[in-house]
């Protein structure tokens, strides 16, 4: 690949932009919007999908402490086990209340 003068790869070429239209969006056309994108920044298909967005703004709350009740509400769960499915924790040991103690 080469670098054109913008700084790009000459050969990258983005997918188009979504065109606004008067039907509204589904599950399918968010997911073909997202993987589009991804393709264009170097990843593969597969890697990401329209619920890639929904796990990382339910991952984003929950690490700015929103509580747990409005995050189940915006991700639409019917009970919290589902909504645990979608948080993405990390070091759990990190920031633990015994940390030092044992």
């Amino acid at each position: 690949m080469t670098r054109g003068d913008a700084g790009q790869c000459a050969d990258y070429a983005p997918p188009p932009l979504p065109q606004t239209g008067k039907t509204a969006l589904t599950s399918r056309s968010i997911a073909d919007i997202v993987q589009a994108r991804a393709v264009a920044a170097g990843f593969a298909r597969r890697d990401l999908a329209g619920h890639s967005l929904k796990r990382g703004a339910l991952t984003t709350g929950m690490d700015r402490g929103i509580h747990p009740a409005k995050l189940k509400r915006l991700g639409r769960h019917k009970s919290f086990d589902v909504l645990g499915e979608y948080l993405e924790f990390g070091d759990l040991f990190d920031g633990h209340p015994l940390t030092g103690v044992l």
